[in-house]
Order: structure tokens, then sequence, then C-alpha cells
């Protein structure tokens, strides 16, 4: 059982950060701990929402992405998710159908090409099939589902969902970035103090 936890509040900074190619990112501070990894969400609806998790130790279950994924969606009110499971329920491999975000779904397209779709972006940490493998960190890599054993994250990984075709990686650079003055200049931070719940829906 993970013993991870999560605070229940969010630091919103909206910035023009160097580590981004697109002209606004949203960067969202979520939970508490020792260790942070990272999170991209990015579509036409969204834009581009950089998630710093924080997180301690979780037990002897190592952490994986989709421990992220699920402290996003209970700390952010604007985003709600439908999960697949492509795996069984003693092992699960998760994958993402759809993502709802400010009321507005983007799904899946079930129709070849099957594009748009939402595509999992992996750097740093563990990621493929059948087992995880280290995946070289700095640059994007395509992930094979967001939950173990496919997926296992470390202190600075990244983890993306973009909504586009399957070879559109993120518009993000997968490394650690502080904005310089000018960049601070152009951040609004707000604080929200919300609770916590599960928006997931399995199917």
């Amino acid at each position: 059982m993970k013993t991870m936890k999560y605070a229940a509040a969010l630091a919103v900074v909206l910035c023009a950060w160097p580590l981004t190619t697109t002209a606004m990112a949203v960067t969202i501070k979520v939970g508490s701990g020792p260790l942070t990894s990272h999170f991209v969400l990015e579509s036409p609806n969204v834009g581009t929402r950089v998630y710093d998790v924080h997180y301690g130790n979780g037990g002897p279950t190592p952490v994986d992405a989709y421990d992220l994924f699920d402290a996003i969606l209970a700390a952010d009110p604007l985003v709600s998710a439908t999960v697949w499971n492509f795996g069984s329920a003693q092992v699960p491999n998760y994958f993402i159908a759809g993502i709802t975000f400010g009321g507005v779904t983007e799904a899946n397209t079930a129709l070849p090409p099957y594009a748009p779709s939402w595509t999992h972006w992996v750097a740093g940490g563990e990621a493929g099939f059948p087992a995880a493998a280290p995946v070289p960190s700095g640059s994007w890599s395509q992930g094979s589902g967001i939950s173990a054993p496919f997926r296992f994250v470390e202190p600075g990984s990244w983890d993306a969902l973009v909504y586009a075709d399957f070879e559109t990686p993120p518009g993000v650079r997968p490394i650690s970035s502080i904005p310089d003055s000018g960049g601070i200049a152009l951040c609004g931070i707000a604080a929200l103090a919300i609770g916590f719940f599960r928006r997931i829906l399995p199917q």
C-alpha cells in the first residue's frame, strides 16, 4: 500500500517559462514532501499546464505516473479524466481515454488514424513494455502506460499527456528551470485551498 500523502492546496503560477516553447505556461505546485516530479498536460483546450508534484517516499511500492496523475486530479478542480485499464486488476495498465478541463472534454479519436488522442511521453525514471527500463532524462520518449510495472518515476523525472497525433512531443523541455528576474515579473501567483476527491472514471 502506498504511503504517499499530498497537501490539499495548489500554488498556481502563470509564467513565460524559459523551459517551454509555448508563449505561456501555467505551472502548478501540488502536494508536499521532499521529492518532486513533473507532469505536463497539453492540448488546444488545456493549453500547457506544468504540475510540480511534491511527495514523500512511496514506501515498499515504487511511485508511478498514475500516482502523480491521481494527485493532480485530486488537487485541481478544473481537471477530471476517463481512464481505461488495458491490464488486469492485479497488474493494471492505465491509459487516458479523455480529459475534461473547464467543462470541455477532449477524448481519444475512435477511428483511424486515431488522432488526436492523448499520448504519453516520459523523460527520466523507467518506462517501457513489457517491463520498464531506464529512459534518458532531458529529452522526451514515448511511454507505454502511466502505471507500474510499465512506468516508474524518480525525483526530477517528467511525464506528459499531449492531445495531438502520436508524433508530437510536448512543447515543454523536460529540464528543471527557474525563471530569471524578467520571467518572475511576468508571474502571477494564487493559492487555492481545496478538498481531496477522486474524479477518475475507470472503464
